[in-house]
């Protein structure tokens, strides 16, 4: 394993939601959320759901930036070319694009949760009416990660698709 590919494999992002209810986690392989106990006391279906959303963007957001760091230190000074500095027909710029555009919507294991993932940060996170109030803080903490890791398995195999469908385009054009 490469360095850079060895740093990211140990690469670790937790970061918590403004109001301090959700804390998410981030590896390079795996992605889970936490409901601070207590939770429902402040919050509606709506406002968690907000929190939520918030708290998976900043993760992916944080993971992003520590990657490019990483490869920036193992660059020994030299320039690393960011993928939105390529031309705009360029090969890895236009899989980049591609990949902005795949939306993932899931819903969690018992349908009280609804994910939606647009691009790589972007997130809407909809909670059944009356969610917050029915569930415990388990119950509730499992739902939401059913949705978040069922939206990750299938943007995965999307943006695998994507990178697919490129590199045949490659071969044939």
């Amino acid at each position: 394993m490469g360095q850079v590919a060895g740093r990211l494999a140990r690469l670790r992002i937790t970061v918590t939601s403004p109001d301090g209810s959700v804390r998410v986690t981030l590896t390079s392989r795996d992605i889970s959320l936490r409901l601070r106990p207590g939770y429902a006391e402040s919050h509606t279906d709506r406002s968690l759901g907000a929190q939520i959303a918030t708290a998976l963007s900043s993760a992916l957001t944080g993971y992003s930036r520590a990657a490019e760091l990483i490869r920036a230190d193992l660059a020994d000074g030299r320039p690393v070319p960011q993928v939105t500095d390529l031309r705009a027909d360029h090969p890895r710029r236009r899989l980049f694009d591609a990949a902005q555009d795949v939306v993932v919507q899931v819903y969690s294991a018992e349908d009280f949760v609804s994910l939606e993932w647009r691009g790589d940060t972007d997130f809407t996170v909809e909670l059944r009416p009356g969610t917050v109030r029915r569930l415990s803080e388990e119950e509730l903490t499992g739902e939401v990660n059913s949705a978040v890791r069922a939206a990750a398995t299938e943007r995965r195999r999307r943006i695998n698709e994507v990178h697919r469908t490129a590199l045949r385009e490659a071969v044939d054009g």
